[in-house]
């Protein structure tokens, strides 16, 4: 059930189960099958359990899921397998942890086809996944397949604990026992850095507090305003994230046609971290986020404080979190005309673009779409 909740592609996990418990059925007979049905009640119960509980947490998300199924772009050739390798650093690690990890799971292997014959059916699970997913011609950015292919983790983890077991009663086999703990040990000592990461990722970028700010500041007509990928994650703080949180141009868009008219609310731009260089006006600060406030009586007066401060933050510096701090000046220049050209500002979003690691990923036949999405 947790693994469901944390992500739905643990239904995979659970289908293998279905698909266990069916086969085992199967090959027991009539007589032999209902007996095992019975006597697996433990495990099946749970599992319907499960699917009712499932069903009711993703009920409301189903159709926000589609959305961004629709709109979700992709840069793996279809049929390609070159993104595995990916993965498997991605869930073991790299260096030494992840020669460890491809030792165990060879062991494990070793173990499942020469003597534990019922564990092929689980190498065959970990495999059947990259296999129907390049039959298919499915493709998504590289570095989600780590995400989606997760349900295979668990199973990773259950070859590589059976090369433990394999190596220590095989290798050490009068002390198998603190063997097969000193395996563990180290395995997880070879882990802890990389989960020590995801935990300081967390504590830089701690959206749960810059919400709780939000939520506390926020009047009424207030906004939110962000990039793609920051406005989407503050998304899931707010029940109605449509009605606050929108992209740069879309807020310039929608004031653009009455800049001179009274104007009661702010804006609250959230953006990743940068040098004060003497900027007035108000900033709090999260780990790696700000949360800059901007008012004024009219549209026109916040829109030209707003462009003030964004001169003073990115002060003509060439930095991938900088893209959609020079698109914004771009279309600021459009509507208010300050004397510099709109192409400059875009001429430096193109050059911040070009650093960004998700950038030098995408490939030639999408890096024209790409240029569409100003704000990541």
């Amino acid at each position: 059930i947790l693994l469901l909740l944390a992500h739905l592609n643990g239904v995979y996990t659970v289908i293998f189960l279905v698909l266990l418990l069916a086969v085992e059925s199967v090959f027991a007979g009539w007589s032999g099958g209902r007996k095992f049905i019975w006597e697996s009640r433990t495990l099946w119960i749970p599992l319907a359990g499960a699917a009712v509980v499932v069903c009711v947490a993703y009920w409301r998300l189903l159709p926000d899921i589609a959305k961004v199924n629709r709109e979700w772009g992709t840069d793996t050739p279809p049929t390609s397998v070159g993104y595995l390798p990916q993965v498997f650093t991605t869930y073991m690690g790299v260096g030494y942890a992840a020669f460890v990890s491809i030792l165990l799971l060879l062991a494990g292997g070793w173990s499942a086809a020469r003597e534990k014959r019922a564990l092929l059916l689980l190498c065959g699970a970990i495999i059947l996944a990259p296999i129907l997913m390049s039959l298919q011609g499915l493709s998504v950015p590289t570095w989600t397949y780590a995400r989606y292919l997760v349900f295979s983790l668990p199973w990773l983890l259950i070859l590589m604990a059976e090369g433990i077991d394999w190596l220590a009663s095989r290798v050490w086999h009068r002390r198998a026992a603190i063997a097969a703990w000193g395996l563990t040990g180290l395995i997880f000592v070879c882990w802890a850095p990389y989960v020590h990461a995801q935990f300081l990722a967390k504590k830089q970028w701690p959206f749960d507090q810059i919400a709780k700010f939000l939520h506390a500041q926020m009047q009424k007509n207030d906004v939110i305003v962000a990039g793609w990928s920051i406005g989407f994650t503050l998304s899931q703080f707010f029940d109605h994230p449509e009605a606050y949180i929108i992209l740069p141009d879309e807020y310039v868009n929608r004031v653009a046609n009455k800049l001179d008219a009274p104007l009661p609310a702010r804006v609250f731009y959230v953006a990743e971290r940068s040098v004060a260089n003497g900027r007035t006006t108000p900033i709090r600060h999260f780990g790696q986020a700000e949360v800059t406030m901007y008012a004024g009586d009219t549209a026109r007066s916040l829109l030209l404080e707003w462009r003030e401060d964004l001169l003073r933050r990115t002060a003509g510096r060439v930095y991938a979190p900088f893209q959609g701090d020079y698109e914004l000046l771009a279309l600021l220049e459009e509507r208010l005309p300050s004397g510099q050209s709109a192409d400059h500002w875009r001429s430096l979003a193109e050059r911040c673009r070009a650093q960004s690691p998700t950038a030098r990923d995408v490939p030639l036949h999408l890096q024209k779409a790409a240029r569409f999405f100003i704000f990541p």
